[in-house]
């Protein structure tokens, strides 16, 4: 039953420079000279700065607990290339906050309750290389997720929602083309957008001793998602980049059992160990857009898994097995 405050902060800078010499040839032409060099390389470099914060309090009571908290976060992103003088400059402000409580209705019951509220702000500015305009991307977005989980006994309903953004990786944007192979040429797409992705999430869970099982239902809708894209002309020279789709949904309902075992055995001083864990999915995954090809637009399928951990202690010796 006590207060509980809380103030972090960080910052990390990292950077990266490949200063592999080019052939200074039109990159669009199969001409002797690109080939003169034993490693084509566009000579690129990249820096990443983030600057982060988080402050909180709470305080933490099985009847009656709540928690405040506000994070912040600003990242810089530069990269470019000293071959067709391309530059992608990022900048991001990232507000995440979290509102949330339990109540415990009676001894063996638990509800708990979150919302976080949140803001995204992100700005994108492209220079293919040094003959076009540059090009400028900006958006503001809010981030909201939350989620309720009720527990009585031994069983647990969960239900969440969250909105996550993928931004694309600046060799996705860059547009330099890699053709060191000609029949295989690779290049990236400078007018690529972030993926939003809508996640709903419906989880029932059953623990009794050493035993568990769960009950999983999930949907995902993302908006403008990035998928690489491969053409091959009528010479068999294929080409791939990277292009957003109009939009993918997936649908999971999964069932997944488990237990673990374990065992002192004095006459040995040691002991033994076992977990185990098996589960089934079901899925089905919908992208109705042209650059997907008329098979995999709708596509359905099954996967199961076994997994499992062991170990065996005797004395100071330990052995531990995996699966």
């Amino acid at each position: 039953n006590e207060k509980h405050y809380m103030l972090t902060g960080g910052f990390n800078i990292s950077g990266h420079h490949n200063l592999n010499d080019v052939s200074q040839s039109d990159s669009a032409n199969h001409s002797p000279e690109m080939y003169q060099q034993d490693r084509l390389s566009t000579n690129y470099h990249s820096a990443t700065s983030s600057f982060t914060t988080l402050g909180m309090i709470s305080k933490r009571d099985r009847d009656l607990g709540w928690v405040a908290a506000m994070g912040m976060s600003y990242t810089f992103q530069n990269t470019g290339d000293a071959y067709q003088h391309s530059r992608f400059n990022n900048r991001s402000f990232v507000m995440h906050n979290v509102i949330g409580m339990n109540y415990a209705p009676g001894e063996k019951q638990q509800i708990t309750l979150r919302f976080n509220p949140g803001l995204r702000s992100y700005t994108q500015i492209s220079t293919a290389n040094d003959t076009v305009p540059t090009m400028h991307y900006r958006y503001n977005n809010f981030i909201p997720a939350a989620s309720a989980k009720y527990e009585i006994g031994d069983h647990e309903i969960r239900l969440s929602y969250n909105r996550d953004i993928d931004r694309p990786e600046w060799q996705q944007l860059n547009p330099y083309v890699d053709n060191r192979d000609p029949l295989n040429i690779r290049t990236g797409n400078p007018d690529l957008k972030p993926t939003f992705t809508d996640k709903y999430h419906l989880r029932y869970e059953y623990n009794h001793q050493s035993l568990y099982a769960a009950f999983d239902l999930e949907k995902d809708i993302a908006r403008d998602p990035i998928s690489s894209f491969t053409t091959v002309d009528s010479a068999g020279v294929s080409t791939r980049t990277y292009v957003n789709l109009n939009k993918r949904v997936k649908d999971n309902a999964g069932l997944d059992l488990g237990g673990t075992y374990f065992r002192n055995i004095p006459s040995i001083k040691g002991n033994f160990n076992l977990n185990a864990e098996a589960g089934m999915d079901l899925y089905r995954q919908q992208s109705n857009d042209p650059h997907v090809s008329l098979d995999y637009r709708d596509v359905t399928g099954f996967s199961s898994h076994f997994k499992m951990w062991s170990s065996v202690k005797i004395g100071f010796f330990s052995l531990i097995v995996n699966g």
